[in-house]
């Protein structure tokens, strides 16, 4: 069989099967909640830090602080994929006036909210000193772009930490990159506790581990679009007992939404990004709401990481994924005005997107099916 027969059918048979998985399995549906709207915050690892970067300077008017472990700087990948290796490992090169000219055209045609509302957040940027993955001289850029915008931003960029989700009881050694403990480190650090309260203003009560958990929620994501954006067809969604629909507690409870990091997706690691990493355990002892949303992999994105270089974008490989209109940011919104926004017994806010065969071959043949090693 010719070579390019067998690489086609290679391609159409990962797309297929990522397809199936995406859609054979459903959560329940996504309730709303009695959240505070001024709380409402983000954070990742790696490709979830570029989501939670690229997700606050879009959606500015929404989010009032992001938690960036271990990012890059907003759209660094703007003029095309080819842009990936400078910004993991050439951070000195990265334009930043050109990214703040980008973000200030962007604005100006309504394709992002105006970054003037990003003044004030609060902002926690981490990025361990022996990261090779990703370049620590990437959290100097991102400090920066947030201090143009005069954010209340706070660092840790002294620890001796090697790529991966820092916390302060589990995963490898803090010096290792450590795939064999899902890209997660034990820093004797809580990342989660360290970032979260800083986003809220010092306010927050230290877990004693002593928390009793409420069940883990899998919520539906096939009707937020998840298919067409390369999501998986289920989140989680963490709801803290005095935050319950039960609950006869009637404070608004914080709302707070999470990016795993490449090679951490549910299709991967199943549950341990959501149940090692710490944020259970700060949502259960200060009341916050918390979504995990969930992408898969695929021929384009074999790492299963979010979208940051535009390849989930029917303009790749020039990227759109950064702006709102971009299938990964619209899926999230909807899951956020979801659980913030929507009145009791809401109508559905997304759209349950339907593929045929045909479709999915078309959109095969046109991907362009490059393979990428990115974090």
């Amino acid at each position: 069989m010719p070579f390019v027969q067998i690489l086609l059918i290679a391609t159409l048979s990962n797309f297929l099967i990522g397809t199936i998985v995406a859609t054979t399995q459903a959560g329940v549906k996504l309730d709303s909640y009695k959240v505070d709207t001024s709380t409402i915050t983000i954070s990742g690892l790696s490709s979830g830090a570029i989501m939670a970067m690229q997700y606050h300077v879009a959606f500015s008017e929404q989010i009032r602080g992001a938690g960036i472990l271990a990012g890059v700087p907003y759209a660094c990948t703007r003029d095309g994929a080819y842009a990936i290796v400078p910004c993991l490992d050439f951070p000195e090169e990265t334009d930043i006036p050109a990214i703040l000219d980008f973000i200030s055209q962007q604005a100006t045609i309504n394709n992002i909210d105006h970054p003037s509302n990003i003044s004030g957040d609060t902002v926690f940027i981490f990025h361990g000193l022996l990261d090779h993955r990703i370049k620590p001289h990437n959290a100097v850029l991102v400090k920066d772009i947030y201090a143009h915008f005069n954010a209340s931003i706070k660092t840790e960029l002294t620890l001796e930490a090697a790529h991966g989700f820092p916390t302060n009881d589990y995963g490898g050694a803090c010096d290792q990159y450590s795939p064999e403990t899902q890209f997660i480190n034990n820093c004797s650090y809580h990342s989660v506790f360290e970032t979260l309260n800083h986003l809220y203003n010092q306010t927050l009560q230290y877990p004693t581990g002593s928390e009793l958990l409420t069940p883990l929620i899998s919520y539906d994501q096939v009707e937020f679009g998840s298919v067409a954006a390369m999501m998986d067809s289920i989140g989680y969604v963490y709801v803290p007992t005095v935050c319950g629909l039960e609950s006869e507690d009637k404070q608004p409870c914080k709302f707070h939404v999470v990016f795993h990091g490449c090679q951490q997706y549910r299709g991967n690691i199943g549950e341990i990004y959501v149940t090692k990493t710490g944020y259970l355990e700060v949502a259960e002892k200060n009341g916050i709401v918390l979504i995990f949303p969930q992408v898969i992999n695929s021929t384009d994105n074999p790492n299963g990481c979010w979208d940051w270089w535009g390849f989930n974008d029917e303009n790749f490989p020039n990227s759109f994924s950064v702006i709102k209109t971009g299938r990964q940011m619209k899926a999230v919104n909807e899951m956020v005005q979801r659980v913030a926004f929507c009145e009791d017994n809401c109508s559905m806010t997304g759209t349950r997107t339907q593929f045929s065969i045909v479709t999915i071959i078309i959109l095969t043949l046109l991907s362009a099916s490059v393979i990428l090693f990115v974090c």
